[in-house]
């Protein structure tokens, strides 16, 4: 039964009724522990609710809307951008020894990393390691 305002799963019933510590009895029965299970007396506001929703006086709660799964596809696979570990290496270098006062280190490695990323947009530097030597002349 959905109950509007309750949860929709047995865990979350199970978490509820611990919460709050609902009164219930052990009888006997499959399902339980040594053969027992346990019946749960409501409060009587869910009981209201129950009895409201068996009435017609209240609509149940609305399904969960089903997530549609999407169909099993092979990962893709994303190109990994080649890097000039050695210029990249150069680059943070020359931003930490060129690093105004006050600067921390992650700041420098940062512009470090932004001026690798500047030369190898202009083509100063190349992934295979050639280039105009832009880096060398900055050091």
């Amino acid at each position: 039964m959905r109950l509007p305002g309750m949860p929709r799963s047995a865990k979350g019933w199970y978490g509820l009724v611990d919460r709050e510590a609902w009164p219930f009895v052990e009888v006997d029965g499959q399902g339980g522990r040594s053969g027992l299970r346990r019946e749960y007396r409501p409060p009587a506001e869910v009981q209201a609710l129950i009895a409201a929703v068996q009435r017609g006086d209240l609509a149940p709660a609305a399904p969960k809307p089903a997530t549609a799964k999407p169909p099993d596809q092979p990962p893709i696979k994303h190109p990994v951008p080649a890097i000039n570990i050695d210029a990249l290496v150069q680059a943070v270098l020359v931003a930490q020894n060129a690093a105004p006062k006050g600067e921390t280190p992650a700041q420098s490695i940062r512009r470090g990393i932004e001026f690798y990323m500047f030369c190898m947009d202009r083509g100063l530097i190349t992934p295979e390691g050639q280039g105009t030597g832009y880096l060398n002349k900055a050091a």
